[in-house]
């Protein structure tokens, strides 16, 4: 029922989100530059995280020929050098964004000794690379597309998508950063509304909305 413009805003729509909330997550992360803290943890979090997502998936999808940016491609008569440049455009945007990452990440672990900023850098992009993963997963479990399928797009978009998190963490010791360490002291309140959103994302988003 949708015409061309239709299909070009339903297939940039999840990427522009992403875009719309990873730039929300990179302010929120700035402000706390040379405070490393618990503010400062979460910024860079959904900051790295949802700006990963869709540079990997503009990459892949016009590549392996499926998903939202192939229904936007598709439309275009010359569809070979518009996948090209796509690629293209996605690895482009992939190496400002590792660099940013490196940097950023640098920044978030705070000062002290090499050895001890890359393996805080390596607890902290793990933990942050499984518990998405996770939370994904059992979302996709729930996909009106059936719980294979749905857990396979999920893992896709999540675990395949957030790898090079890991990588950065490996390059945190050759940027030494002045200041104080990355302390993020427990707490219980920020604990439980993770728990909640957590739950909400995969009761909720996962079987996905109906409008009609």
């Amino acid at each position: 029922m949708l015409r061309n413009a239709g299909w070009v805003l339903l297939g940039v729509s999840g990427s522009a989100a992403n875009a719309f909330v990873a730039a929300c997550g990179w302010l929120f992360f700035r402000r706390s530059v040379g405070r490393p803290g618990t503010g400062s943890l979460v910024g860079w979090s959904i900051f790295v995280v949802n700006a990963w997502v869709p540079t990997l998936y503009l990459i892949a999808s016009p590549a392996l020929g499926f998903g939202d940016w192939m229904d936007v491609l598709s439309r275009f008569a010359a569809l070979g050098p518009v996948r090209v440049s796509a690629v293209v455009t996605g690895l482009f945007v992939a190496g400002i964004l590792w660099k940013g990452t490196t940097q950023t990440l640098a920044l978030l672990v705070g000062g002290g000794p090499s050895k001890v900023r890359t393996s805080s850098a390596r607890r902290l992009t793990r933990t942050l690379w499984i518990a998405g993963g996770v939370v994904a997963v059992a979302a996709g479990l729930f996909a009106p597309t059936g719980a294979l399928r749905g857990a396979g797009i999920a893992f896709g978009s999540t675990i395949a998508s957030t790898w090079p998190l890991l990588l950065a963490a490996e390059r945190v010791g050759d940027t030494p950063v002045p200041g104080l360490p990355l302390l993020v002291p427990r707490s219980t309140l920020l604990i439980a509304g993770a728990f909640v959103l957590g739950l909400a994302f995969v009761s909720i988003l996962g079987p996905g909305l109906r409008f009609d």
